[in-house]
């Protein structure tokens, strides 16, 4: 079977059953496939052998300069693809490079401080900067509502209701329509944005360049500033887990904070949730009163 074709067939199909960030994340994992292929002159399935797989690793490596954690992605997607094809092939059996990725944390508090404290200061600075406002927007929703990035980027003015405070997500990574609330935190800036009537569509446009924020052209080059600036290793998904954490913290209900972070599966909202040592402090010293009865009086 040609393997392009294999591909292209299977990402038709996910265009029509999966979300539009799940369709995109598919494309950038095809054109990084078909990328490597072609260089190594590779382009039906019973060529994939042993020696391609590791080539393909190799390759990767050396002329992309890629993380094995994104190769290791692609690798996973063209497996998917294969057995979607009920494709027999050596490549379902081989093993995946070394992981090098270090999980990303959440933010402790006096890190939270450390960054608005950095964003306000930007925004003091440079008070006209109407792009620097959205991506502060951008922050203060990814830690108020603990939603994804590509869900950031899909929303709408409509999406938003002042009112009732919470944004409508169209389009989510389990492929739900589902509204996420959101505080008094975001809500001062978000009104501002939305009265300023940047665009009537998209709640995030690029007023400099005329298009629709992305991820690459914008907010990944806003925490790489604050990164210099902060001396943090700051990134979207942090915003996340430490949102998870706070609803936690709060209200000691497991269940309570699934349904905050959206998981399908509890064990996965406490594999991100990470008790600060302030909480592991008071526990402790609650616990520990079980050993004053053999204390020397």
């Amino acid at each position: 079977m040609i393997i392009k074709t294999m591909l292209k067939d299977y990402y038709q199909k996910s265009l029509i059953t999966k979300s539009e960030g799940a369709c995109n994340f598919e494309e950038k994992n095809i054109n990084g496939i078909l990328k490597c292929l072609a260089s190594l002159n590779i382009k039906r399935t019973r060529e994939l052998t042993e020696d391609i797989w590791y080539k393909m690793i190799t390759w990767y490596q050396e002329e992309l300069k890629i993380k094995n954690t994104t190769i290791k992605k692609r690798l996973s997607y063209l497996r998917t693809v294969l057995r979607d094809n009920r494709i027999n092939s050596i490549f379902l059996q081989l093993k995946y490079p070394r992981s090098d990725k270090t999980p990303f944390l959440r933010f402790q508090d006096n890190e939270v401080s450390i960054i608005f404290d950095a964003v306000y200061t930007l925004m003091d600075n440079n008070p006209d900067d109407h792009n620097l406002k959205m991506m502060s927007l951008m922050l203060h929703i990814l830690l108020d509502t603990g939603v994804r990035s590509s869900e950031l980027f899909d929303m709408k003015v409509y999406n938003v209701d002042l009112k009732n405070k919470f944004i409508y997500l169209e389009h989510t990574k389990n492929n739900k329509k589902e509204p996420v609330l959101f505080s008094s935190f975001s809500y001062d800036l978000l009104s501002d944005v939305i009265e300023s009537k940047y665009h009537q569509k998209y709640l995030f446009y690029d007023v400099i360049k005329n298009r629709p924020m992305t991820f690459n052209s914008n907010l990944r080059l806003f925490l790489l500033k604050l990164n210099d600036i902060t001396g943090l290793r700051i990134h979207t998904h942090r915003f996340r887990k430490t949102f998870g954490t706070a609803m936690y913290m709060q209200t000691r209900d497991w269940r309570f904070t699934q349904r905050a972070l959206r998981h399908s599966d509890i064990r996965t909202t406490q594999i991100y949730v990470s008790e600060s040592l302030e909480f592991v402090r008071e526990s402790y010293d609650n616990a520990s009163k079980a050993f004053e009865k053999f204390k020397r009086k």
